[in-house]
């Protein structure tokens, strides 16, 4: 079976890479053709200091398309990039600390900077325009039975020498997709309290305070991206069970819409009304948007330590 799709960007961490080897790469794949070409953006200014052999400061993290533009993150900074890929701009700011996911809203640059479990909202100079504090937005600390650490200041979290990490990311929140009315989604990763995790998804309304429209009693591994879909229903990727599940957050209902028996699941994007691209470690699969049915498996690299980050729909009018 042919698709009618653009082309995908994929962004990937190296796991465990040397002080001395690029740990970001970013992958142009194309349906029933495989991996066309391979970009490497700027690591992380101070990933050689980061003992993490999981992930830490490396790789290539969120991107997103818009204008025409492509933006990339890494750690600490977001990269724009034209369709040719030459670099026309640097984004970044004293509150960008673990940068994960990346979206455009009514023209602002949004960011999940899980380090300090913040969204920050950017021009695209790079000034910040708003931001949602998570542990603001209700009462998590009731809800979850967790305590938020005022230890640590939210602009220093860029460099790993600043702060102690066990009193920031409590909530590790990386990732949000916003409703058609304005709404956010947002992802509680790893939720961090009384000796294990969990994970849940919020969605924060404009006048009506948080709500819990899924939640997961174990997470020892993070969940990670959010998808809304056009019918207005969420996909999540619930890394720790190897699925990516559906969910009706007016119900607050849930299936499993796609399974992996191994893989580390992360990166989602739509390739178009009825095809999804979903990220199973260091491959890319092109799934069926009502039955999940795999209709295309893309191995993007033969790395077994490559793990998938983020994925974007390029666009018909790229080169």
């Amino acid at each position: 079976m042919r698709l009618k799709t653009s082309d995908l960007l994929v962004t990937a961490i190296v796991r465990n890479a040397s002080k001395t080897e690029q740990s970001t790469r970013v992958y142009r794949v194309r349906p029933n053709t495989g991996v066309v070409a391979v970009i490497h953006v700027p690591d992380a200014i101070s990933r050689y200091c980061d003992p993490n052999p999981r992930g830490g400061m490396r790789g290539a993290r969120g991107i997103t398309i818009f204008g025409g533009e492509i933006y990339i993150a890494n750690y600490s900074r977001i990269f724009r990039y034209d369709q040719s890929f030459r670099q026309i701009g640097e984004i970044t700011h004293s509150c960008c600390a673990d940068i994960h996911d990346l979206a455009f809203h009514d023209g602002q640059l949004w960011a999940a900077s899980t380090r300090n479990d913040m969204l920050i909202a950017m021009n695209r100079d790079g000034r910040i325009t708003d931001t949602v504090d998570v542990w603001d937005a209700g009462d998590i600390e009731h809800t979850f039975g967790v305590r938020r650490s005022n230890k640590v200041n939210e602009t220093v979290c860029r460099e790993r020498t600043t702060h102690d990490k066990l009193d920031t990311d409590l909530l590790h929140v990386n990732s949000f997709a916003f409703s058609a009315d304005g709404d956010l989604v947002v992802s509680l990763g790893q939720i961090r309290v009384n000796g294990h995790s969990e994970s849940a998804l919020l969605r924060l309304g404009v006048s009506d305070g948080a709500e819990v429209i899924y939640h997961s009693p174990t997470a020892p591994v993070p969940a990670h991206n959010v998808l809304r879909l056009p019918n207005g229903r969420i996909l999540h990727a619930q890394t720790q069970h190897g699925q990516v599940i559906e969910i009706d957050p007016r119900t607050k209902t849930h299936k499993a819409l796609i399974s992996a028996r191994t893989g580390y699941i992360r990166g989602l994007a739509l390739l178009n009304e009825h095809t999804l691209a979903v990220g199973v470690q260091n491959e890319v699969w092109l799934c069926d948007i009502e039955s999940g049915v795999i209709l295309e498996c893309i191995v993007i690299s033969n790395d077994a330590r490559e793990s998938v980050h983020s994925i974007a729909c390029l666009g018909a009018d790229a080169p």
